[in-house]
C-alpha cells in the first residue's frame, strides 16, 4: 500500500529547492549546452588553430629574416593570441550557475554597443552571441564571475578575458604580454537622448 506522503515529500523538497533560489533547471540546462557547444567547437577548432598557427610561425620566420619589423610583431601578436592550442574551459572554470552578482552583470550587458576605435564595434547580444564591425564571423561572450566577462569576438575563435568597470560601461582586456604598457580598451556607446522634446 503506498502511503500518500510518498508521492507528496519529493514534491515538497522540489518546491522547497525552487523557493530558495536552489533550482534553475532551465538556466542549468542552458548553461550546460553551452558548455556542450564550446568544447565541440573547441574540438573541431583545434587541428585548424594548429595548421594556422604553424603557417604563422613559419611567415614570422620570413618576416624576421626580411627585417620586417612591423609585420613580424603583427604576427607575434597573432601567435600569442591562439594561444597554446589547449581546449575550452572545462567545468572546473565555467560555474554552474550564475551568482545574483554575476547575473545583474549579464543583465548589464546584454544588447550593448561598444567601440574599441572608431573602426572597431562590437555588439553583445542577450541570447550570449556577439557581432563584429570588422568580421562577419558570430562570436559568443559569457559572465565568468562579477567583474570579469570572457569575450570571442574577433574573426577567429578564441576567448579573452575582459575586466568590466566603471558602471559597465569600460572594458579592459587582459594584457597579452608581460610588456605590454596599455592594455585594449573598449568604451560602451550609449544612445544619444532624443532632441524632439
Amino acid at each position: 500500500m503506498n502511503h500518500p506522503l510518498r508521492f507528496a515529500l519529493p514534491l515538497c523538497v522540489a518546491a522547497l529547492a525552487v523557493t530558495h533560489g536552489l533550482g534553475a533547471p532551465l538556466e542549468n540546462e542552458f548553461l550546460q549546452l553551452r558548455q556542450r557547444h564550446d568544447q565541440v567547437l573547441a574540438t573541431v577548432a583545434e587541428p585548424i588553430d594548429d595548421g594556422y598557427r604553424a603557417s604563422l610561425k613559419e611567415l614570422l620566420q620570413r618576416a624576421l629574416a626580411a627585417d620586417d619589423k612591423d609585420t613580424a610583431a603583427k604576427i607575434q601578436f597573432e601567435i600569442q593570441s591562439l594561444g597554446n592550442g589547449h581546449p575550452a574551459p572545462t567545468a572546473e572554470t565555467t560555474p554552474a550557475t550564475l551568482t545574483p552578482e554575476m547575473t545583474a552583470l549579464q543583465t548589464a550587458l546584454a544588447d550593448t554597443t561598444w567601440r574599441i576605435n572608431p573602426d572597431k564595434t562590437f555588439h553583445l547580444q542577450a541570447d550570449g552571441h556577439s557581432t563584429s564591425s570588422w568580421t562577419p564571423r558570430h562570436g559568443r561572450w559569457k559572465v565568468i564571475d562579477a567583474t570579469t566577462v570572457e569575450l570571442d569576438i574577433g574573426n577567429i575563435r578564441r576567448h579573452e578575458k575582459v575586466t568590466v568597470s566603471q558602471g559597465a560601461t569600460f572594458l579592459t582586456w587582459a594584457p597579452r604580454e608581460a610588456d605590454e604598457i596599455h592594455p585594449q580598451v573598449a568604451k560602451k556607446i550609449v544612445a544619444a537622448p532624443d532632441q524632439d522634446k
